[in-house]
């Protein structure tokens, strides 16, 4: 399906999950709600943001028989909580996962399942 999908349609639905996710977090970390309608126009501002800022730039792809890890984190010490996330892909498979902590105890298993 990828390798028939535009490219630029491919970066809409990336940005587009990218900023789902990032609501998602400011749900659960902050307690802010946001409409469906502001989630996809942040995400189309966010894209058009990036297009401008890194006109050239390209995400290194993965060659035949290698493995591909993306991960991001963050920290709340204010509140006692982090939040991490991690992208595996290997050629066009894609696996995510993303977990959260609060005080010392992990919740989430930090398996890829």
């Amino acid at each position: 399906v990828l390798e028939v999908t535009p490219l630029a349609t491919i970066r809409k639905v990336a940005m587009l999950l990218w900023s789902l996710w990032r609501r998602r977090n400011c749900k659960i970390w902050e307690d802010k709600a946001c409409s469906p309608r502001a989630v996809i126009q942040n995400a189309m501002e966010k894209l058009t943001q990036r297009k401008k800022m890194h006109p050239k730039q390209v995400s290194a792809t993965c060659r035949m028989g290698s493995l591909k890890c993306n991960a991001d984190a963050t920290l709340f010490p204010s509140l006692v909580r982090y939040g991490a996330g991690l992208c595996l892909r290997v050629q066009y498979f894609i696996q995510a996962k993303s977990l959260h902590s609060e005080g010392s105890g992990l919740h989430g298993k930090p398996s890829l399942g």
